[in-house]
């Protein structure tokens, strides 16, 4: 209910407010930003060719409808969860915590193993002490935006960029690129 209302009547409430919250857009632009810089200085492309369809095409659909994702699970903790009337610090304490379980657990049963090419670099930095921290301040920047105006539209563009520059980092293929490979080579790539 929340998190639909978000992208409807609300959508891009963020950046028709007032100068606090284009503050924040501009501060979760910023923040977001150096998050792909940090992404992309730890991944590896293993030969793949750059596609910027797949990009885009990735960039687009998961960073709408995961974002929906990422604020039901905001909303379960911060709307659904406590009384009603409780503090802002609080709501948002609760609503970052069941999205940060619910961003955990898709991103290691499924993005990890399934959803993405073999791409973090060997020789980079432990994930929990050198990419972590950048992914919570980029989350905590999107809900701030979410919490003070109601605006999912405006987090799914942030989100969208956010996928945009990391599957052109580790060079994502579109689905259709195996398929392919597998016709012109008579299916050895399935088998490498």
């Amino acid at each position: 209910q929340y998190a639909a209302a978000a992208v409807g009547a609300r959508a891009f409430a963020a950046l028709r407010g007032g100068a606090a919250a284009k503050a924040l857009v501009a501060g979760a632009a910023a923040t977001t930003l150096l998050c792909t810089r940090k992404y992309d200085a730890r991944t590896v492309k293993r030969g793949r060719p750059p596609s910027l369809a797949a990009a885009l095409l990735f960039g687009g659909l998961n960073g709408s409808f995961e974002t929906l994702w990422y604020l039901a699970s905001y909303d379960l903790g911060a709307r659904l969860l406590l009384p009603a009337g409780s503090g802002t610090a609080l709501r948002f304490g609760a609503g970052f915590l069941t999205h940060s379980i619910f961003a955990a657990v898709i991103h290691a049963a499924f993005w990890l193993p399934l959803g993405f090419p073999d791409h973090v670099d060997p020789e980079a930095p432990k994930f929990t002490s050198d990419m972590l921290p950048w992914l919570i301040a980029a989350s905590l920047s999107w809900f701030a935006i979410y919490e003070a105006t109601g605006d999912g539209a405006t987090v799914a563009a942030l989100h969208m960029m956010l996928n945009v520059i990391g599957s052109r980092s580790m060079n994502l293929q579109p689905p259709w690129a195996e398929a392919e490979g597998a016709q012109q080579d008579g299916g050895d790539a399935k088998r490498e």
